[in-house]
């Protein structure tokens, strides 16, 4: 998360020597912070500071100031951090007559911690220009006195606060729930927002009048009519923060912090800090008892640290006595030590982020500093390729074949499509729907590539009408319970070419992989043209398919012939891939080599007719050859010719014509019984 905050600013909560440009570059040698801006503004320095996510103590300028005193005595600055004023004070009512609130919360487990505390006799004008100026180089807009202390606290204490107009509760009474599907409400920023199921929200009196944890609702808006206000200060539940905001597509500067996780122990001394500069500023008077709802208070736990585990790790020797003062720079309580381990109690603001000894290492290291740790090379022997190495492996392999035979451009898409793209493909249940898409485009994670080619394939053809493109990526599908189910495929679009070129690329690229044979077997499908879609099959596994699309998922505009798709199954191929061939011994008798035609139904599949020959055969047809498959009304409506290429051969003598005919006749016999076959003239290749 970046931040942004004033060098002077951060003086007032951190006594220094250090100047502007020593904080920013020891910050940047001991993360997790990272400098992404440093300037120069007016009689000032301006810093921009990504903080990692894991860090959420650290998103405000109290935060780093409390980093700063661990870091910068190792650059030999003296330095120590200071809270800032009216943290501590007596939160008790100054008026006669105390007002009341009545807070009901429906579900513990979303507001961990929730305080609130009523301020009257509020004179609503423009904030003093420091906290204006300050407001605005951390890109936020002052609006009034009472709404920017709540932005400048949110900054400088990293504890997002809001305020209510008093008088605009109806009944004084808030209920904080979860949102029904389909409730909206009016933020401050005059949208109407449609809420998902489980949102945290508050309402009055049948009125939503927060959209907790993102930003308030317009009907409890502070304006410059308001003499009474609400200041509410609490923690989140973050999932459901996190969730609301990816649903609803909205972030802002509250929620990420809410998001991360907020410290529940810094909400009193934050509300504290809020009344003093209101006082200050706004002329406020409290005038209720303070509402502290925090049942599951922070209990502190301790986590150990051996030295000779710090060691092991670091391959640096670092005294004991040194590590106990990286401990204490960073407000780690030492409960116990010897001259072997160190325990330290972790306070509020890390629990999150230090829970087991590898963690304790890493303060150490980063603090000692990385810099003055010796580096050296790892030694011993490298593992063993493990599977995720493979399959990087043979992607890059099968890519270099298909860029090197120079027919096919390697393609990039967005793994988003749009329903539309999907309509052909009947996936529309399996495909996994964004519940916060960017737009009508980008509404479904695409279950397969073919959709992404079509569009490029559309979207080049003013190029050239002889195009190749493939692209390897994950698909994902729908699950019942879970997240999707993501898999690799490789998918290739060709066109201007013959069915038989497209099956000798295949071939020819599974040959390369040693692989093995292959087999096709005709299958109807929603974007192959009936006759011309096949399951791709090896020893009874598909691999995938192959097939020419149908017009009409191109586009009537299109006068061309439709492309070839082939789409595999990559994890099945990589499975079954080698480097180098196994040994076969070439056979000492030549084959005797037939071509067989035969017309049939066209939902007879060619795999059934290779099957069936294969039993038929006695295991003398070793090999089974597609060489053509034609369709004509001279045929007959509803068939289709096919003509395959049978290789019989012996392992022990050559077959004579003899040997071969009853085979033959046998062959032919069970393809009219089983599938009513016309059966045409042979030609005998010897």
């Amino acid at each position: 998360m970046n931040i942004k905050f004033t060098h002077r600013w951060l003086k007032e909560l951190l006594q220094t020597s250090a100047s502007a440009e020593e904080v920013a570059k020891d910050l940047n040698l001991c993360g997790p912070f990272e400098i992404e801006n440093f300037e120069k503004i007016k009689n000032d320095w301006l810093y921009q500071i990504e903080v990692a996510n894991n860090r959420p103590d650290a998103f405000s300028v109290f935060g780093i100031a409390r980093e700063c005193q661990a870091i910068l005595p190792n650059f030999g600055f003296k330095t120590r951090y200071k809270k800032p004023q009216g943290t501590d004070l007596n939160l008790q009512p100054e008026v006669s007559k105390p007002l009341s609130l009545k807070v009901k919360i429906e579900k513990k487990g979303l507001c961990p911690r929730f305080t609130a505390i009523i301020l009257d006799e509020i004179k609503i004008g423009s904030s003093p220009p420091k906290i204006v100026d300050r407001l605005n180089s951390a890109g936020i807009r002052a609006i009034n006195n009472v709404v920017d202390v709540s932005n400048y606290l949110m900054l400088e204490l990293g504890q997002p606060m809001h305020t209510f107009d008093f008088d605009k509760i109806k009944n004084a009474i808030m209920i904080l729930r979860e949102s029904r599907l389909g409730e909206t409400i009016i933020t401050l920023d005059s949208v109407r927002r449609s809420l998902p199921k489980g949102a945290i929200v508050i309402e009055d009196e049948n009125r939503l009048i927060d959209l907790c944890g993102i930003m308030g609702g317009q009907l409890s808006q502070v304006d410059e009519k308001t003499k009474r206000v609400l200041l509410f200060v609490q923690t989140y539940d973050p999932q459901r923060i996190r969730k609301t905001t990816q649903v609803i597509g909205y972030r802002t500067e509250a929620s990420s912090r809410f998001e991360k996780g907020i410290d529940a122990e810094g909400v009193l001394p934050a509300i504290s800090r809020a009344v003093f500069l209101l006082k200050k500023y706004a002329n406020a008077k409290i005038a209720s008892e303070l509402i502290d709802f925090y049942p599951n208070q922070y209990k502190p736990y301790s986590v150990s640290l051996t030295f000779k585990k710090l060691r092991s790790y670091l391959n640096e020797e670092i005294s004991p006595q040194k590590v106990k003062k990286i401990f204490k720079s960073l407000d780690l309580k030492i409960q116990k030590a010897n001259s072997s381990q160190v325990e330290v109690l972790i306070p509020s603001w890390r629990s999150p982020d230090l829970e087991i000894e590898e963690d304790l290492i890493e303060e150490v290291a980063r603090i000692y500093g990385y810099r003055n740790i010796r580096g050296e090379l790892p030694t011993g022997i490298p593992p063993k390729a493990k599977g995720e190495v493979k399959t990087f492996f043979w992607q890059e392999v099968i890519k270099d074949i298909l860029k090197n035979w120079g027919f096919f451009y390697e393609t990039y898409n967005y793994s988003l499509v749009s329903k539309s793209e999907l309509k052909y493909f009947g996936e529309d249940k399996k495909a996994v729907k964004v519940r916060n898409p960017l737009g009508v485009e980008f509404e479904y994670l695409r279950p397969s590539l073919i959709p992404s080619l079509i569009k490029v394939f559309r979207q080049n053809l003013n190029l050239k009408t002889s195009l190749g493109f493939f692209e390897l990526a994950n698909v994902y599908q729908h699950k019942t319970r879970g997240l999707p189910v993501q898999k690799t495929r490789l998918t290739i679009l060709i066109n201007d070419v013959s069915f038989l070129k497209v099956k000798g690329l295949l071939e020819g690229l599974i040959s390369i992989l040693k692989i093995g044979n292959i087999q096709y077997l005709t299958k109807e499908s929603p974007i192959y043209q009936d006759g011309l879609g096949f399951e791709i099959h090896q020893q009874k596994q598909i691999l995938g398919s192959l097939g020419m699309l149908k017009i009409k998922i191109l586009g009537d505009d299109l006068k061309i012939q439709p492309p070839f798709i082939i789409d595999l199954d990559l994890e099945k191929i990589i499975a079954k891939a080698h480097l180098f061939s196994r040994f076969k011994a070439i056979p000492r008798f030549p084959p005797v080599i037939e071509d067989l035609d035969l017309i049939v139904d066209q939902k007879i599949t060619v795999g059934s007719i290779v099957d069936l020959i294969a039993k038929a055969s006695q295991l003398l047809v070793t090999k089974v050859e597609i060489i053509d498959l034609y369709q004509n009304p001279k045929i007959g409506r509803g068939k289709k010719s096919v003509t395959l290429r049978l290789s019989y051969q012996s392992k022990t003598k050559t077959l004579t014509t003899k040997e071969i005919s009853p085979v033959r006749e046998k062959i032919k016999r069970q393809l009219v019984i089983k599938f009513n076959a016309r059966i045409r003239d042979q030609t005998i290749q010897l």
